[in-house]
């Protein structure tokens, strides 16, 4: 033992250790290329291996070598004491990263990074692959060695070294010294043991070809990695070839019954790796277990099964509620015979229930072997007319349901158990002394307990997190505390409003008990004190928080404590719930974008206008559709609950909640409590429905979705192999297999030629023929010449191997000429060699094949398995052959690890189920179909692909199929069943007893050789727990067959007895099943009349195919298939593309995209008559056509390209409309204004990026331009490109807070050819009138004196900041306080932005003008001033001269979005700066002078005190044909101010506002003011240019009064109100 002094040296040379070092990833150079001598095994002891470490740790520390870049830079920094070694050979020595991995040594398969790589590997193979790497470790280094190599390459060290140390796996040390006894150093390295490599052997059965190409091409690993796993496992537990565990005591799967070691494969191979050869310990657990594969993976998902009668009687009655009784929605028409008797049919689930759970049975089994155990369930439709003798393959369809329903229920019941368990925790050790809380969790855990649905269970964990809800911060992992959300309920609850919020009434459990006894069993009593009252005396006795300082706050949120309380409430909710899903419906309407994109013939077509469909109608995929439509953003849906519905939910809910007491003090709580269940029903419950609807809708969609595809590969698997015509009237039963050699033909366009596979009764490959010239349209000699050679080997091909039946995949249409060219050598077959066909045959048919499955099989990765080396096409060809042969199991290859079926299109929407939702479908069918076929096991054992239907065996499943497989085809054959249980041992007692039955044991394969007698029964579907009483009944019919025939029977005979009745069916014929059960089995054992019916069938005829016997593509299958078309794709109404091939006289021959020949007729060409059809279309040119026609028997379509027939709405599609469908052409036409009006806004402010550098100028728009200013200092200004295009410019400017002006900025001199030129700046600017150089001229000459004057107004002392209203309140104070003086100010005119208003009071009323800026000065009254002083003094000498006509801005301004526009005096029929006609008849119509817009009139059209004429409706007189004078408003229907409750909106331009007509209620005539350079046509702003106003309008020309220049109407046509 060393001392403590040596234990701190050598911690601290641990830690001086570079850590790289200490990882084992820096391995020296020389280390590698060092050959190590062999040397025996050796311990070494504990103190040997302590003296080697510290002496390997001093070495290190000694010889610690730096980089040469290291050396250098010490160097450099003239750092002394250090020995720089000499370089060997002229190099530097280097190190090297290196990964090590099991025997780090080269060679062994370790990765690393290297600086010679390419010396190390030879052929310099980097970045393997996790595959390659997995090659590589199994093959060896030359990874196209044959398994017989690397056997050979691996004896040439005949040993492999593992290091002791349990981390050698990873590290790799550099070379190391040892100590002798003496202390000495040692020359040899680290001792490593040794453990001999068991070699490869050969399994029995297997062609060692065959595996050989296989280990070439890096086929089915599974057995090596479990043979690497064995040596592995042994390794590590130190046992050599002399110690290992013998073969014979494998358990029968091809591993020791030990436990492995899955360490050692995790570190080498990528986990997905391991799990798709299912290597995983939960893949060993799952084979190992002597329960059915997919029980143990139900019992994953739902725990534990339950065995106790009373949980299973709960049970199934929970599943026949749900499945066949009054809560299955939609109920199944082939269920509607289980919902009669409610009571026998919970028991027969019962039954099933037990047998699942208690005696681990599937539902095959049960449905085979149990039937008396529920018979009514196994009832189908095809029963009315299914054959007793020939019965049909059955679906099970009610016992997959009561499995289903069994999970959720499981699910649900597991759920429930992990809740309580959690609530159990988080409730406090306190509560239960507090007895309110202490009933609340009980009431709580109540409820939970009699949950029956998920909606329930979520209903009860929402109660508990409402009141006892997690802590507010919670600690996360690190430590980390992140602070949770809180809720408004929990900010209430905190603030201590609970003890207000009890007071309000009913408890929100009373309240539920009264919605579910539907009348008032608890009273609501009345409080003295009211609600303000009480709240008030919460905020005197409490410190009132931050949230609740008032009564309004406090009653706001005790309200809603109240509302969320009841809105939790597990009854309330259910409640609820039930009239939701009663009452609520869906609406769909198309988005804009959804309306032009879906037509009469889209997907969505059907839903795109689905008005108030209740969601209980939704008994398909169409939910799925509509999700699907509005992620895609082409319909807008919703699901609601009605007004009516909701109006009498909150009755209901108000009469069993408030109070009927009549005091005052009543009514006040009574109107609180209206509010709470407002809150808590609409708000809250309403959304949360729609919510849980939209959820129940997705999963009915998607069980139904899933039946679907169910369905749609039940079609294909369910079908019997191909019969020869001639096979018809011979008996079926064929002792040595099917005996049907089918020749695959697949059409190739050349490269690949067409081929033709043949292939033998097993489905193998027997040769292969390529004809590259046999689908050839021949034209010359030597093509003639090609095509008869290929059709004369193909006439040998067939003599040779005589097939019964040539199956001819339909690719595409040429197959039809194929099949005729195929059609002819067999003609000369049956003519001039007869001989050569098949035994009883007369004729070899051809039939044509769907290649979908064939094709998938061709790109799976299990047919390179099965078929090494064969090219695409002959993979796709065998697997049509052997589809004709045994869909179910073709079908099954592709049900394997990679699960290629999945690809396989079963249902257009099937994209909407995850893969596991599809596959659960998928194995449901295969499992149903393959427990009725059986699967031949000896054949299996010597043909792969027909294991696999193995794992869909009952009892069974891919990881127990896989050992089963290995273990079978290591015995070479299987004698009886039960050598499956017994001798072979592949299964244990309930996997044999679930899958035996299924199992079809006879001479097939390798055990058609073989001497051993095989039990007859084992190739039939009777059970071994029943061959008992098959032999019964067979002595019984033998007997009674040598009664009638006066024959002696001797117990030798009767050993014979199944054979001869087996070989001898008509023995049973006249056994009655039902006598013979009573007299054997006595009375009251009729329970067993099924059985026998199954054992009597079985003797008969066993295992006669019960599937649907094979049917020839009808024309319409043939038609589709061929062509590649759909119903969806190509029926009448269609819009198609078409390509011209050839131009006749009355018609012209098309070709469709899919080849088919279509034709247009001359009549169909166009509207126009007498049209010839060279001068429509020409060859080679693509028209676009509806489909008139498909003429599916002459594959020809006929079309129609007139464009009366393309824009009719007539053609719809042969679907039955749902009738729910109702179009809104109302709403549809307000979507396409609002679409286009915001096209046009677009358009507006989009904007050509110009090619200008300047530092003012920016490519950006208008509304970005005044984003940028409004930062921005008032004078600030960005020149930007125009939206009149790129001859003009604009130049925003900010002429106060919020306001900007735009300048029109002209540009000249341009280029109209060059592009350049024309998106440059223009030699000439003009402004106005006025013209420039450049952008650097404007600025000097126009701008910067612009804004001098601005700024000067802004300094200006009369000038005021404010709006028009204000303004005039200072000049009527300022009046008031001086009566003597006329006050006058300026101010921005935020109306008229880039000009200001001068405000003053001559007498009573304020007057506003208007004064303009430009580069000279301000403008005002039509004159010019340099200085506002100037200005002052005209006003003052001028002010009570009439007005002139009012002038045109100098400046085109802008306002930034905040206030409807008004505009100018006298420019327009509305006010200046008001919200209604004026008052001072400068605007308008004035009724006194009867004319437009005069401001010597004091009265306009609007009088000051009063509204809008009595005598008219409107605000338009009728009478005499103007605005009313009458000021008396008495009759009017304007109201002396706009106000909501009249037609006046005040706040301007929306809807039915503004200046109605004359007929009250009808559209407004003034909509859309906001837009300062006028409205749209026909709103009374933006009349049509030359058209009348209309009466009524408000822009109305009075007759004998002329509208003048200055009012809204201008003569001369002009469109709307014109600019200032």
């Amino acid at each position: 033992m060393a001392d403590s002094g040596d234990e701190d040296e050598e911690e601290y040379e641990e830690e001086g250790q570079d850590e790289y070092e200490k990882d084992g990833f820096i391995v020296d150079e020389e280390e590698e290329e060092e050959e190590e001598p062999e040397e025996e095994p050796q311990e070494s002891s504990d103190e040997d291996s302590k003296a080697k470490k510290k002496k390997r740790k001093k070495r290190g520390e000694e010889t610690y070598e730096l980089d040469e870049d290291d050396y250098d830079l010490l160097q450099e920094a003239n750092v002394t004491g250090f020995h720089r070694p000499p370089k060997a050979d002229g190099k530097t020595k280097f190190k090297r990263l290196k990964k090590g991995g099991i025997g780090g040594e080269k060679g062994s398969g370790g990765i690393g990074l290297s600086d010679d790589d390419e010396e190390e590997d030879g052929g310099g193979r980097r970045g393997r692959t996790a595959e390659e790497e997995l090659k590589r470790s199994l093959f060896g280094e030359d990874d196209g060695a044959a398994a017989e190599d690397v056997v050979e390459e691996e004896e040439l060290d005949d040993e492999e070294e593992v290091d002791e140390d349990e981390m050698a796996d990873f590290i790799v040390d550099e070379e190391e010294e040892e100590v002798d006894e003496h202390g000495e150093p040692s020359k040899h390295r680290k001792k490593k043991k040794k453990v001999k490599r068991k070699d490869f052997r050969q399994a029995p059965g297997i062609n060692s070809i065959a595996l050989q190409e296989a280990q070439e091409i890096f086929g089915d690993v599974t057995s090596l990695l479990e043979e690497r796993r064995r040596r592995e496992r042994d390794t590590l537990a130190g046992v050599d070839d002399e110690d290992r565990v013998d073969d014979d005591d494998d358990d029968g799967y091809g591993r020791s019954r030990k436990p492995p070691s899955q360490k050692l494969l995790e570190k080498q191979f990528e986990p997905s790796l391991l799990e798709e050869k299912f290597l995983t310990e939960r893949d060993d657990r799952l084979r190992e277990t002597d329960v059915p594969e997919r029980l143990q993976i139900l019992e994953e998902a739902v725990g534990a099964l339950p065995t106790s009668d009373s949980a299973i009687r709960q049970a199934a009655e929970w599943i026949y509620d749900r499945a066949f009784g009054h809560l299955a929605v939609p109920v199944r028409p082939e269920f509607r015979h289980l919902s009669r008797d409610r009571d026998l049919i919970s028991r027969q689930i019962a039954n099933v229930l037990h047998l699942i759970h208690d005696d681990k049975f599937e539902i095959p089994f049960i449905a085979m072997y149990r039937r008396e155990e529920c018979f009514d369930l196994l009832k189908e439709a095809s029963d009315d007319y299914e054959d007793e003798e020939r019965p049909l393959v059955r679906t099970y369809a009610a016992l997959w349901a009561v499995q289903q329903w069994d999970k959720k229920w499981l699910l649900l019941q597991r759920r429930k158990t992990a809740l309580q368990a959690a609530y159990e925790k988080r409730i406090p050790s306190d509560i239960r002394d507090d007895p309110e809380k202490d009933e609340l969790v009980d009431k709580i855990l109540r409820a939970l307990a009699d949950a029956q649905a998920d909606q329930a269970v979520d209903d009860c964990d929402a109660k508990f997190n409402l009141h006892f809800p997690p802590d507010e911060v919670e600690i996360v992992d690190g430590g980390f505390k992140r602070p949770k959300r809180r809720s408004l309920y929990s900010i209430c609850r905190k603030g201590g409003l609970g003890v207000v919020a009890k007071e309000f009434g009913l408890a929100p459990d009373l309240f539920g008990e009264n919605l579910q006894a539907t009348y008032k069993r608890h009273d609501v009593e009345d409080k003295p004190i009211s609600p303000e009252e009480l709240a008030a005396r919460f905020c005197s006795t409490n410190r009132p928080a931050n949230e609740f300082w008032d009564v309004r706050s406090v009653l706001r949120g005790a309200r809603h404590m109240v509302a969320v309380e009841i809105s939790t409430e597990p009854a309330v909710r259910e409640y609820v719930r039930g009239i939701y899903a009663e009452r609520a419906v869906v609406s769909t309407r198309p988005t804009p974008d959804g309306n032009d994109a879906i037509d009469s013939f889209h997907q969505y077509a059907g839903v795109k206008w689905l008005l108030n469909k209740p969601i209980g109608a939704f008994d398909d995929a169409q939910w799925l559709l509509i999700e699907k439509a509005a992620e895609e953003k082409l319909l807008t849906v919703t699901v609601s609950l009605p007004k009516e519905p909701i109006a009498t939910l909150m009755q209901d809910c108000e009469t069993l909640y408030l109070s009927d007491g009549v005091s005052l003090t009543a009514q006040q709580w009574n109107e609180h409590r209206k509010q709470i269940l407002h809150d808590a029903v609409v708000t809250l419950l309403l959304p949360a429905m729609e919510k849980e609807a939209r959820m129940v809708l997705t999963t009915r969609a998607k069980q139904w979705l899933s039946a679907q595809c169910g369905l749609q590969l039940w079609s294909k698997v369910s079908i019997a192999p191909y019969v020869p015509p001639k096979a018809g009237d011979q008996d079926e039963r064929i002792d040595d297999g099917p005996a049907l050699r089918v020749l695959s033909c697949c059409w190739g366009p050349g490269n690949p030629a067409t081929t033709f596979v043949m292939l033998d009764a097993a489905g193998e490959v027997m040769n292969v023929l390529h004809t590259g010239y046999l689908n050839m349209r021949a034209t010359s000699a030597e093509q003639k010449k090609r095509k008869e050679n290929d059709q004369d080997r193909l006439l040998q091909f067939m003599r040779e191997y005589q097939p019964h039946v040539v199956v001819l995949g339909a690719a595409n249409l040429q197959c039809r000429h194929l099949s005729q060219d195929i059609f002819e050598v067999i003609f000369k077959v049956v003519e001039e060699h007869p001989r050569d066909l098949a035994e009883g045959l007369d004729m070899i048919k051809v039939v044509f094949g769907d290649e979908t499955i064939p094709s998938l099989y061709e790109n799976s990765r299990v047919s390179q398995e099965q078929l090494p080396g064969q090219p695409g096409i002959v993979r796709r060809a065998v697997a049509l052959g052997r589809f004709l042969q045994n869909p179910v199991t073709m079908v099954a290859s592709l049900c394997g690890p990679t699960k290629e079926i999945l690809s396989l299109r079963l249902h257009p929407m099937q994209n909407s189920l995850t893969n596991e939702e599809l596959y659960e479908a998928v194995e449901r069918v295969m499992v149903t179909v393959v427990n009725q076929v059986g699967i031949d096991i000896n054949l299996a054992a010597s043909h792969d692909w027909i294991f696999g239907p193995l794992q869909f065996v009952a009892g069974l499943g891919p990881r127990k199929a896989g050992a089963i497989q290995r273990a079978i085809q290591s015995a070479g054959r299987v004698g009886t069943r039960k050598d499956l249980y017994s001798s072979i041992r592949v299964m244990d007692r309930k996997v044999f007893i679930n899958s035996a039955g299924f199992i079809r044991v006879r001479g097939s394969g390798q055990a058609a050789s073989g001497m051993q007698h095989l039990d007859p029964l084992d190739d039939t579907r009777i059970h071994p727990e029943s061959y008992q009483i098959a032999k019964n009944m067979a002595e019984a019919a033998f007997k009674e067959e040598a009664i009638q025939n006066d024959e002696e029977v001797d117990e030798d005979m009767l050993e014979m007895a199944v054979e001869h009745v087996m070989t001898n069916p008509v023995v049973l014929d006249t056994m009655d099943v039902e006598e013979y059960a009573r007299s054997t089995q006595g009375r009251g054992q009729g329970r067993k009349i099924p059985t026998l019916r199954l054992i009597k069938s079985e003797l008969q005829h066993g295992f006669r195919d019960w599937r649907k016997p094979y049917a020839e593509p009808s024309e319409e299958e043939k038609f589709y298939m061929l062509s590649g078309e759909t119903e969806e794709t190509l029926s009448c109404g269609r819009i198609v593309n078409a390509t011209v091939r050839n131009v006749q006289q009355n018609r012209v021959m098309c070709v469709l995209e899919s080849g088919l020949l279509a034709f247009i007729q001359k009549e169909d060409l166009s509207d126009d008559r007498d049209v010839e059809p060279s001068d429509k279309v020409s060859e080679g040119s693509i028209v676009t056509c509806r489909v008139k026609e498909v003429k599916l028997a002459k594959f020809l379509v006929d079309l129609t390209c007139k464009g009366s027939d393309l824009r009719a709405e007539h053609w719809r599609p042969r679907v039955q409309p749902d009738p729910y469908y109702q179009p809104d052409t109302t709403f549809l036409q307000r979507e396409q204004d609002k679409v286009r009006k915001k096209k046009e806004e677009e358009k507006k402010k989009a904007f050509k990026p110009r090619m200008i550098v300047h530092p003012y100028f920016q490519n950006v728009s208008i509304d970005d331009a005044m984003k940028a200013l409004a930062e921005k200092d008032i004078g600030d200004f960005i020149i930007r490109p125009s939206s009149r295009g790129p001859t003009h410019l604009s130049m925003t400017l900010k002429i106060h807070d919020g306001v900007f002006t735009h300048i029109d900025i002209a540009e000249g001199g341009k280029e109209s050819r060059d592009l350049t030129s024309f998106l440059s700046l223009g030699k000439t600017l003009t402004i106005g009138e006025e013209s420039y150089e450049d952008l650097d001229e404007v600025i000097a000459r126009y701008v910067e004196p612009l804004v001098g004057y601005l700024r000067e107004m802004l300094r200006y002392r009369k000038y005021k900041q404010g709006t028009k209203n204000e303004i005039d309140d200072l000049l009527r104070a300022e009046r008031a306080a001086n009566p003597k003086r006329i006050p006058y100010y300026f101010s921005v005119a935020h109306e008229h932005p880039g000009a200001f208003m001068l405000s003053y009071i001559r007498a009573v009323n304020p007057h506003h003008e208007y004064i303009s800026l430009s580069a000279k000065g301000f403008r005002y009254r039509k004159h010019n001033f340099e200085n506002i002083d100037k200005l002052v003094a005209y006003f003052q000498k001028h002010f009570n001269d009439p007005l002139p006509e009012a002038p045109r801005r100098a400046v085109a301004a802008m306002v930034a979005p905040r206030s409807p526009s008004s505009y100018s005096v006298g420019s327009y029929g509305y006010s200046a700066g008001s919200r209604r006609p004026s008052e001072s008849g400068a605007s308008g119509f004035d009724s006194r002078n009867s004319q437009w817009g005069d401001s010597r009139a004091g009265g306009g059209g609007w009088g000051s005190s009063s509204g809008w004429g009595s005598r008219g409706n409107s605000g338009w007189d009728k009478a005499v044909v103007r605005p009313s004078g009458d000021n008396r408003g008495s009759t009017s229907n304007w109201g002396p101010e706009p106000s909501p409750r009249n037609n006046w909106d005040k706040n301007g331009g929306a809807g039915r506002s503004a200046w109605d007509n004359s007929q009250p209620g009808a559209p407004s005539q003034w909509d859309n003011v906001t837009n300062s350079e006028g409205g749209a046509a026909g709103d009374g702003w933006a009349a049509v240019p030359g058209a009348t106003p209309t009466s009524g309008s408000g822009w109305d020309a009075v007759p004998g009064a002329t509208p003048t220049s200055g009012s809204g109407w201008m003569p001369g046509g002009h469109a709307g109100p014109r600019g200032f």
